[in-house]
């Protein structure tokens, strides 16, 4: 047994020996809820997980909450290597200052081992305080401790002569912000007072600076964080879909990172109100090949007021300005009934400005309409002047017609006159011998005349 382990002591080893910043104590999650959304839960941690994502998400714990989780990591190793955690914890609302700044306390234990070999422990005790409407902080102080199962390999080793354990005091910081409604804004610094955990040498947690946030909706969350450690920048996207009035969950992320760091994970959950069941699963798509992925399975018991849509979903909670949040709506209704307003008044301006448009149209309309018959009736008049000019023309260039002969008022019959000859003579025309008769017919018999007779000339 001992030289099959001999590479996994020799990792142990090396986590006691040296001052490798992070060869103790690595951020690998907690419960099967952050797991399905990579971690990424900084800004969303307001339940009992806040004792390890972000201590300032205490302050909205609703009721008491008990939760608990076992996770098995890399399934597929050759060796057979048994390596897992385990976490415990409590919240519950506490208001250690006063009514008018609401708070939440917790404890955990957490614990990652390999199995006959290592194991790490955290025990910690944690406090979130609301110190503004909307803005909220905590602290956790934590006892990390450290164990190597010893073996007469590494029991002859000297390192391991005086001691085989170690055990150091930490401070973990965070701070949330939300005043916007919908969105969480957090920062958290984990170890930012950290013990010397080695066994010869120097081997601190390292520090690590998180900043995240989080947009909630009717039925979603999505959430991202942004992980600097060692100089290493990790960032970490999930989301939740929420079904069936908060009854089921289905999650899912994405973490990138520093040393090709890229992992994917999903996840699942049922809600039975006073307890809740969630699943994990995390997927390195780098490493050691064949080693599998690891599983999270994690539970939650609530008591007293069972969850409800209003104190988890998207809906303000004390922790949000509520002030703000009923000023900026008021705001913006006051801002959408002036912008009615506006739409309604533009309305009727363009109605009437379509129907002053309209009058317009028609009165331009005739206008044109006349112009074109009055440019016809100029036409027309310009035709009938060529004509008329025409005409003046031929008529200057006719001789004057002669002058008409001035016939006497009467007419004396001479020999040989008959109506036709003496028509002839005075009009020209002999067939207007029946206007000599007319006008004599008094004096003529039978259409004869007689010489010497005075006609009337009509």
């Amino acid at each position: 047994m001992i030289l099959r382990r001999r590479s996994g002591w020799f990792v142990v080893y090396w986590c006691a020996m040296t001052a490798s910043a992070g060869a103790s104590f690595e951020e690998i999650g907690t419960a099967a809820r952050p797991w399905g959304m990579a971690n990424a839960y900084s800004a969303l941690a307001l339940d009992h997980l806040a004792l390890f994502y972000n201590p300032a998400g205490l302050v909205d714990v609703q009721a008491t909450e008990l939760g608990t989780g076992y996770n098995r990591y890399w399934l597929g190793l050759t060796d057979q290597s048994n390596i897992g955690s385990g976490h415990l914890a409590i919240a519950m609302p506490f208001n250690m200052l006063s009514a008018g700044f609401p708070g939440g306390i917790g404890a955990s234990f957490l614990t990652t081992y390999l199995a006959g070999a290592y194991s790490e422990q955290t025990i910690a005790l944690g406090y979130g305080v609301e110190v503004s409407s909307g803005y909220a902080i905590g602290s956790v102080l934590k006892l990390l401790s450290t164990s190597v199962t010893l073996d007469p390999y590494l029991a002859s080793d000297p390192v391991f002569s005086g001691s085989n354990s170690t055990n150091g005091i930490a401070v973990d910081v965070g701070a949330m912000v939300r005043v916007i409604p919908s969105w969480n804004f957090s920062f958290a610094a984990t170890n930012l007072i950290s013990p010397n955990l080695a066994l010869k040498g120097s081997d601190a947690p390292p520090l690590r600076l998180k900043a995240g946030l989080a947009y909630r909706m009717p039925g979603w969350d999505f959430t991202l964080d942004g992980t600097v450690e060692s100089g290493e920048l990790t960032v970490a996207g999930g989301t939740e879909k929420r079904f069936g009035d908060r009854m089921y969950f289905l999650r899912g992320g994405m973490a990138l990172g520093a040393r090709e760091y890229r992992v994917i994970t999903v996840g699942a959950g049922v809600n039975f109100r006073t307890l809740q069941i969630d699943y994990g699963f995390f997927l390195p798509l780098t490493g050691p090949t064949g080693a599998g992925g690891s599983h999270r399975v994690s539970m939650v018991v609530r008591f007293g007021q069972p969850m409800t849509q209003s104190e988890t979903d998207f809906q303000p909670q004390h922790l949000v300005n509520k002030e703000a949040y009923d000023e900026t709506l008021s705001k913006l209704k006051l801002a959408l009934e002036k912008t009615l307003a506006e739409v309604e008044r533009l309305q009727k301006s363009n109605q009437n400005l379509q129907k002053t448009n309209d009058e317009n149209r028609a009165m331009l309309d005739k206008a044109m309409q006349l112009t074109i018959e009055l440019s016809q009736k100029i036409d027309q008049v310009e035709r009938e002047a060529k004509k008329v000019k025409v005409v003046e023309r031929i008529v200057e260039r006719q001789p004057p017609p002669p002058p008409k002969p001035i016939r006497p008022a009467t007419y004396t019959v001479q020999e040989g006159d008959t109506l036709k000859s003496i028509a002839k003579a005075l009009y020209g025309d002999e067939e207007k011998w029946d206007d000599l008769l007319k006008a004599n017919q008094d004096h003529i018999r039978q259409g004869m005349v007689v010489p010497g007779q005075v006609l009337v000339v009509p």
